[in-house]
């Protein structure tokens, strides 16, 4: 009887000892294992309310799928996430809210740098902001040739980009798309470009 209560135990033990082994490796394994990339689709439509509650925060849900708060929230808290570095390569940068959002993050440490349309915008209030805090920022002295693009990688692992521009009439008035991926292929391509047009543009 005690010979079989012994083998039941040891084969227990065994049993509990190769699980254990089993979870340790699939533990190790995982932890070096590369995220899933990820892909966010943000659709923008224009406020039919002039008045929206939305258009004062962007931390009120109102329900709405397509809300402009909630998708830019989305936006603001990519930003917001930045350990390292936020290169941002934008047409027109005039929204309040990402404009302080982008002081926060240089304030905390995390290397910002910023290419814009032409010299007409430095004149705008959030770019005088920026300005105000010698985050590094480039625009193109030709006002007939546009720099057009809206894109912006974070920590060299997220992209934002889509056909918005960084407005309050973009986030609020206008139809607009903004995709928000880590497909480390594409984000490598954007950055590569932000690079290039860094060395090209004086400041």
């Amino acid at each position: 009887m005690n010979f079989k209560f012994g083998s039941v135990m040891l084969t227990n033990c065994i049993i509990a000892c190769i699980s254990s082994s089993i979870t340790i490796i699939w533990l190790e394994i995982n932890k070096h294992k590369k995220p899933k990339d990820s892909i966010k689709v943000l659709i923008y439509k224009p406020l039919k309310k002039k008045n929206c509650f939305c258009r004062a925060s962007f931390n009120i849900q109102c329900g709405n799928v397509n809300c402009s708060s909630v998708n830019t929230k989305h936006i603001i808290d990519c930003l917001n996430n930045a350990k390292n570095s936020i290169d941002i390569c934008v047409f027109s940068l005039s929204n309040e809210i990402l404009a302080s959002t982008i002081c926060n993050a240089y304030s905390r440490g995390v290397v910002v740098r910023l290419i814009v349309s032409n010299c007409l915008l430095i004149h705008c209030k959030e770019i005088k902001l920026i300005n105000s805090l010698k985050i590094p920022m480039k625009y193109q002295k030709n006002s007939h040739k546009y720099m057009h693009h809206k894109f912006c990688i974070v920590d060299s692992t997220n992209l934002i980009t889509g056909s918005m521009n960084w407005t309050h009439q973009a986030t609020f008035d206008n139809w607009e798309h903004v995709l928000i991926t880590t497909q480390s292929d594409i984000v490598s391509e954007f950055s590569n470009a932000f690079e290039k047009m860094w060395l090209t543009i004086e400041l």
